[in-house]
């Protein structure tokens, strides 16, 4: 599986989600500056916050979601070197929306998220 994701993010598993993790995170440090994510994380973040505590409600934060996706686009469109992060993003997004178990699958969303921005530091990315 190294570094794909499947069509329902919910059955990524962990193991799968830290490979898929550790070779992006060290794919995107090498042309990736932290500051070129550092936005797109930060609106993870939000996301994640407002389910958590919306009583972690798929709904609450399904329209949030889905706007992620042209924000991701506009990082690439500025950044031709972010279009890989996007593009991973963008397929693990479409993964949660045709999951039978939203819920399970934005979990796995945010847990990706924050392992391929650990990795992306550990590996050397600059600010």
């Amino acid at each position: 599986m190294n570094g794909e994701i499947p069509d329902d993010l919910a059955k990524l598993e962990p193991e799968k989600l830290a490979d898929v993790a550790r070779t992006k995170g060290e794919e995107f440090a090498r042309n990736i500056r932290v500051s070129q994510i550092r936005n797109i994380y930060s609106a993870i973040t939000r996301i994640r916050n407002e389910y958590q505590s919306s009583g972690k409600s798929f709904e609450a934060v399904h329209r949030r979601l889905v706007l992620l996706r042209p924000r991701l686009a506009y990082a690439a469109g500025r950044n031709p070197e972010v279009k890989p992060f996007q593009e991973l993003f963008d397929k693990a997004i479409e993964a949660v929306l045709r999951s039978t178990k939203k819920n399970e699958a934005l979990e796995n969303f945010f847990a990706l998220a924050e392992a391929v921005v650990a990795y992306h530091k550990f590996y050397g990315a600059k600010d």
